[in-house]
């Protein structure tokens, strides 16, 4: 049997005088259909999913619907307090990892760290450390940008013209200076024992008449089958200088021996 206490409570809650004893819980009920849950007989209720409209009434989410055997009763959801923390329900236990850092900021493992290492009395030890009066730069870390000289570095820098650009534009000044003012071992380079043109043209004859050394007149005649009035090679076969032919069209042997001057050596 209900009690009185019970049929109040009831009665506040649902606005019927359906007790505990007549209630049964149906379950969840979609109403978005706007049509009553089919097949309820008196004291059925259900707890609301999706809002819809039926028996006259319009329920949204968590709202109650209950049958007392003749039509719908609504009863909106419970104002129960605080339904979710965090986007956690049930038991909600919260640390510092599901709260967003705010104006209060959090402490991170390496900031600890470096509180650990720093001084007791910063104040002090730093006006200790940066005294002018007693300290120098060993006394400071060497930064990434800003780099100290060392004694050899300062020798060097010693050494250097207090204007590099100019003094180094009056020593290479070719309107000024000669090979006679550059040093060639012990004396200097004398500008008479320069090349002369008639030399230049030489060496220059030298390099495109002298064909090589092959090993006989096969590989001779194999590299050039056909030559120019001038050229010459060395035959390491006969030991001989060999001289194109333009009259013969034909490589010949000169069976001279010759390795000095082998230009003036086959002309002659």
């Amino acid at each position: 049997m209900a009690s009185i206490v019970d049929g109040i409570i009831y009665k506040a809650l649902f606005g019927t005088n359906l007790t505990a004893s007549d209630l049964t819980f149906k379950g969840i009920y979609d109403a978005s259909g706007n049509v009553a849950p089919v097949g309820a007989i008196s004291g059925d209720y259900y707890v609301i999913s999706n809002g819809g409209t039926y028996g006259g009434s319009i329920y949204n989410v968590n709202d109650f619907s209950w049958y007392d055997g003749s039509a719908w009763g609504k009863t909106p959801a419970l104002a129960t307090g605080v339904t979710l923390v965090n986007g956690q329900t049930g038991n909600v236990v919260l640390d510092t990892d599901d709260i967003t850092e705010g104006t209060n900021r959090y402490v991170t493992a390496l900031d600890l760290i470096n509180i650990a290492n720093l001084p007791n009395n910063t104040i002090t030890e730093l006006a200790d450390r940066l005294s002018k009066s007693s300290d120098t730069s060993d006394d400071v870390i060497q930064g990434l940008i800003n780099l100290f000289l060392t004694v050899a570095e300062r020798s060097k820098i010693a050494n250097v013209p207090n204007d590099t650009t100019t003094e180094l534009a009056d020593k290479l000044s070719l309107t000024t200076q000669t090979l006679d003012n550059v040093p060639n071992g012990a004396s200097f380079v004398k500008s008479e024992n320069n090349f002369t043109d008639a030399y230049k043209t030489k060496l220059d004859g030298l390099d495109s008449s002298f064909k090589g050394s092959f090993a006989d007149e096969t590989a001779l005649i194999a590299a050039y089958p056909v030559g120019a009035a001038g050229w010459y090679a060395i035959n390491e076969d006969t030991d001989s200088i060999w001289l194109w032919s333009v009259s013969g069209t034909a490589w010949i042997d000169t069976l001279d021996g010759a390795t000095g001057d082998m230009l003036k050596s086959v002309n002659n």
